[in-house]
Formats: structure tokens, sequence, C-alpha cells
């Protein structure tokens, strides 16, 4: 008997002390602050994600179901696949690019592209070709990120690589003869994933409502039992998954309901709508709401009865949840400055082009990065110009590419910013001017972190002194005819 049903009064006054309800444990409140830190305005999905965590951390997970599934819906740019890249950094190794498996479910839309997912028997074409959803493709990402951590463990990987493809070449060209033993690099690697083992994988089916029917029912029986059987007869479990569904379903819906339409959710005016995007509870429910609904009309009950509470409606966000992010866009573009990649001269030009060697060479100037400097007038530009409730962060993002990335490229290829320099991005009378410091004078500037609150002295632009068509043509006429 699993439980105990207690009726007496007196045995239920021996449980005297009261557990105090906590959101988060000691393992996951981590995983919280780290995912809320990256994911802005989106804490409902990473209190999902935690949740799931929770559970399988105490134990108390289903044994025949994955580690997670969530359902993002919402419409472009609101941050769907920015979560699930964070869990993973989260959950497998922060790095730059994410250790996930990504699957864009619109190239299945044809029947005959499962094969790319669970393989092909033996006989067709395809067969011996590593599927996507194969044991060994969805733990790749976690087991790269474990044998990168150790420098030594890539230089003995690399050797062994590099002795396997030599010994290859030379089997080829009939200077060995020909060796049906084992590779030493697949069986140095195939020990190291035996001794690394388990591993943990997150997996994003990206629009997965694309997906041809037999794709969905792959999810059906990933979802439900855990496991996956290949083409080749291997079964693939997914108890240390966590999966992500992302789709567009119920976007425009969002969207008409965050404007405040009357039809999505009974509202009278922007107003309202207004007040109701302020209140986060309110909001999160009728979001949920409105997908659920959305999710019903397209899906088949079976579906859907799986997904549960796990479907996440994310929200629009405010022009103030948006500040943080200018704030990392802009972190981005000085990391940028700092590691800038150079790409190798002889690639992209032709030999004796000493201008564009100069010009790309961080030797030149003493290998000092760029320091990047903005003003408060030039990150509300930034807002004004790239906030839209309608395309996200997406938006937001392509205005600091155009308005910063942009400029700062220009200038540093034409050699008008130098390495050692200091970059001012600043905002006059709605313009996007760009100042530069040399290196002698960027000491003296403050290294806080709101470096746009330091008073900067800006140099005036010089002036251009060289005459213009019209004042040459005053003068040629005041000069003739000529004297004698």
């Amino acid at each position: 008997m699993s439980y105990t049903r207690i009726s007496s009064v007196a045995d239920v006054a021996r449980f005297s002390e009261v557990v105090p309800e906590r959101e988060f444990g000691l393992h996951t409140q981590p995983l919280f602050d780290f995912m809320c830190g990256r994911v802005i305005g989106q804490e409902r999905a990473v209190r999902r994600v935690c949740r799931h965590a929770t559970r399988f951390i105490s134990g108390l997970n289903r044994p025949d179901a994955p580690l997670g599934v969530l359902v993002c819906v919402g419409p472009t740019g609101w941050g769907k696949t920015l979560t699930a890249q964070e869990a993973a950094r989260a959950l497998i190794a922060d790095v730059p690019e994410a250790p996930l498996t990504l699957i864009d479910c619109s190239e299945y839309t044809e029947r005959h592209t499962i094969s790319a997912l669970i393989g092909t028997t033996a006989g067709y074409i395809g067969y011996g070709q590593r599927p996507l959803l194969s044991q060994e493709a969805i733990d790749d990402p976690h087991f790269q990120a474990i044998i990168k951590r150790d420098p030594s463990v890539v230089a003995v990987l690399e050797e062994a690589r590099r002795e396997s493809i030599a010994r290859k070449k030379k089997i080829a060209r009939g200077d060995a003869p020909p060796d049906t033993s084992c590779d030493p690099y697949d069986q140095m690697m195939d020990d190291m994933r035996l001794v690394h083992s388990p591993y943990y994988s997150v997996i994003v089916f990206d629009e997965w409502e694309k997906a041809c029917l037999e794709v969905q029912r792959l999810m059906l029986g990933i979802i439900g039992n855990g496991e996956l059987r290949m083409g080749n007869g291997s079964i693939t479990r997914f108890r240390r998954s966590l999966i992500f569904l992302t789709s567009n379903i119920a976007g425009e819906d969002l969207q008409r309901a965050m404007r405040g339409i009357t039809g999505s959710l009974g509202f009278q005016a922007s107003r309202e709508g207004q007040e109701m995007l302020d209140d986060g509870e309110k909001m999160e429910r009728a979001m949920y709401d409105i997908a659920s609904r959305s999710l019903k009309k397209l899906l088949p009950p079976e579906m859907v009865g799986r997904f549960g509470q796990d479907v996440v409606a994310f929200r629009p966000l405010s022009r103030a949840q948006c500040q943080p992010a200018v704030h990392k866009m802009l972190n981005a573009v000085g990391d940028a400055l700092v590691e800038r990649n150079f790409p190798r001269h002889d690639q992209i030009c032709p030999p004796g082009c000493p201008s564009f060697e100069k010009a790309i060479n961080p030797t030149k100037s003493g290998g000092q990065a760029v320091r990047l400097f903005v003003t408060p007038a030039f990150e509300s530009l930034l807002l004004d110009e790239g906030y839209s409730s309608e395309y996200g962060l997406r938006h937001l993002r392509q205005k600091v590419e155009w308005l910063v990335m942009n400029r700062l490229a220009i200038a540093l290829e034409s050699g008008d910013l130098v390495d050692g320099d200091s970059a001012l991005f600043d905002s006059r009378e709605g313009q996007v001017v760009l100042c530069r410091r040399p290196r002698k004078e960027t000491d003296s500037i403050s290294n806080g972190e709101d470096v746009g609150s330091e008073p900067i002295t800006l140099r005036p632009e010089p002036k251009d002194e060289t005459p213009s068509l019209d004042e040459i043509d005053r003068a040629w006429e005041a000069d003739w005819p000529p004297k004698k």
C-alpha cells in the first residue's frame, strides 16, 4: 500500500510541523535565476522548465515519459526558440552555440522525409546514415560539451582523428593493405561515450504544426512513451530529454488580444487591453485560454490531451521590458568588438592588396579593442525605432544591427576607427551620430556600467574645406576675363 488514509483527529494532530511552501528547490532556484537573466519577460515559460527539472531531480517524474514537454505558442519574435536555447545552456553547458537538437518541421511536410528522422531499413537508400533522432545524435551535444571542457582530451582526440584520416588515405592510394579492424578513433569515441553516459538532451521541434501526419505521430509516441524505434530496429530513449514544440498557432489571436480588439478577449478599448497587459497573472491566463482554443481547433484530441497544462502562450513585451534587451544587445556588440573574427587575407582579397590588409589587421594599432560607449538619448532612440509589439525583439535586434553594427563595420573597414579608439553613439535631433575618441584620450573615460551617463565632451566634426562646384564657378567668373 503506497499511502495510508488518516481519519482520526488525534492522528492528524501528530503532524504538527508545517512544511514551508517554496517555489523552487536548492538546485532549480539557480536554474530559474539563470534563465530569467537571459529570457526577458517570459517568467511563466521559465517557471515551467524549472518545474519539470524539479520533478526530475526529486525522482517524482514519470519513468516512461521525457524529462519535460513544453508547447510554446505565440507570434514570431517573442522568445520561443530563445527559451529552448537558454534551457539547453542551463542544463548542459553555457556555450555560445546552444547544445541542442533543432528540427525544422517545415522540412518534413512530405511523408518520405520521415526517413531523415528515424532512418530506413536495410536495402533502402540512406541505410547506415545516422538519423536525427537516434540516441547518438540527441546525446551528441552534451557529449561534445563534456569533452571540450578538457583541452588535453581535445588534443588527444584531434591527434587520433588525424592519424585515422592519414591511415584511410594510405589505404585508398594502395600504400597500405586494407584493414578490417575497428578504427582507433571510432573506438576511442565509443569508449568515451560509455564513460560519460548518461546524457541530457534538449530537442526543439520548430513549427511542428507544419510537419506531416507521420511526423506528428512520432511526436505522440515520444511524448506518451518516452521511446522511439528507429528504422534499423534500435530504440531511442527520451527519458532525459527536455522537448520543446514551438509554433505560431494562435499568433493572430494573441496579437488581437494584445491590441485589445473586441472578439479575442471581449476588450472594448485599447486602454483595457493595456491594463490587462500590465496585469501579469490575468494576461497569462487569458493568453493560455486563447492558445488552448486554437490548439483544439487545429489538432486531434489525442494530441491536445497529452499537452495538458504544458501549453505556454508567450506574452508580448512592453516597452519597459525591452530596456534590458537593449542592454544585452549592446553588450553583445561590445563583445564582438573585443573578439573580432578577422578573415584570412587570401580568402577574400587577391594578392597585392595592401590597403585592405591594413584595414583588417588588428596588430597595426597595438592590438587593443575598440571600446563602445552610448548615451541615454541613443538608447531611447533604439527603443523608439526598434520596439514592435507585433514582431517582438527580432525587430529590435534588426535595428541594433542596422544602426550600430553597420556603422561600426563601415568605420572599421574605412579606417575611421582603429584598434584602441573609443566609439560613442549619440542621438542629436533624432539622428544617429557616431563620434570617435583616440586611444590616448580614452584612458580618462570612466569604466562604469552606465557609460552613457558619463559627461563626455564631444569633438566637433571637422568641416570639409574642399570648395564646391558652385564656389569654383563663381571664382572662375570673378577672374574672367584673365588679367594681362
